[in-house]
């Protein structure tokens, strides 16, 4: 009888354990083994798309600001600056700052550096921050 039907019936059987023989998987060779258990398959996850980002790009993608942006790749390069600089200090860019850190942000000179930079070149592409409806528009479209 070959060693795969042996395992089959051994795994089928009633039997509690069953013996290998000594040609098998050395370290299993004479060893009981235990009454075969049953599998637990988990299902398998599938890749999904991020539509709740997606929606947020599509709406920021029609605000001037945004509009503006593509048109300046200095005010992009600036804004990547002062982003990158943030990091390195370990802020999380996807939530506001803490006090704390916009604290340790102001006192960083890289970073005022690199804000400073960010507001010229956004003026030069004609995008005020400071402007009301500039911020009513960038906030109503990252509402949900």
């Amino acid at each position: 009888m070959s060693l795969s039907r042996r395992l089959a019936q051994a795994i089928l059987s009633s039997r509690k354990s069953f013996s290998l023989p000594h040609r098998t998987l050395g370290v299993l060779s004479h060893q009981s083994l235990p009454h075969a258990r049953s599998f637990a398959i988990t299902p398998r996850r599938q890749a999904s798309e991020n539509t709740e980002l997606e929606e947020l790009y599509n709406k920021l993608s029609q605000t001037t600001v945004y509009k503006k942006l593509l048109a300046s790749p200095e005010a992009i390069d600036a804004l990547q600056s002062f982003a990158q600089a943030m990091k390195g200090l370990g802020i999380d860019l996807t939530k506001p700052p803490s006090p704390m850190q916009m604290l340790k942000l102001s006192m960083n000179k890289e970073v005022r550096e690199a804000g400073m930079r960010m507001n010229t070149e956004f003026a030069k592409a004609g995008i005020d921050l400071s402007d009301k409806n500039v911020l009513e528009e960038v906030m109503s479209a990252m509402k949900r």
